[in-house]
């Protein structure tokens, strides 16, 4: 029996084209998943960035209150070191 060099070489072509198939499958799905993750990381940074605006907010308004609170306590210990009630 000859081995005929055009079968083999159509196996061997159709065997590795089966296989490519299957790689880009299987990528196909490796990049849907990361797709996925990056969305939800997406949505998950949005919302940091939304909650550390915020807080920014909240340390700024905390701060010009420690400012108010400062200035109207040391005009009352003043008031109170210097006139006679």
């Amino acid at each position: 029996m000859i081995n005929d060099p055009i079968k083999n070489l159509d196996d061997a072509v159709s065997s590795h084209i089966t296989e490519e198939k299957i790689r880009d499958a299987q990528m196909a799905d490796k990049i849907k998943e990361l797709s996925d993750k990056v969305d939800i990381l997406t949505k998950n940074v949005e919302l940091l960035l939304s909650m550390w605006q915020q807080a920014k907010g909240v340390v700024s308004f905390i701060k010009w209150l420690a400012v108010i609170a400062g200035g109207l306590t040391t005009f009352l210990v003043y008031m109170k070191d210097h006139w006679k009630w």
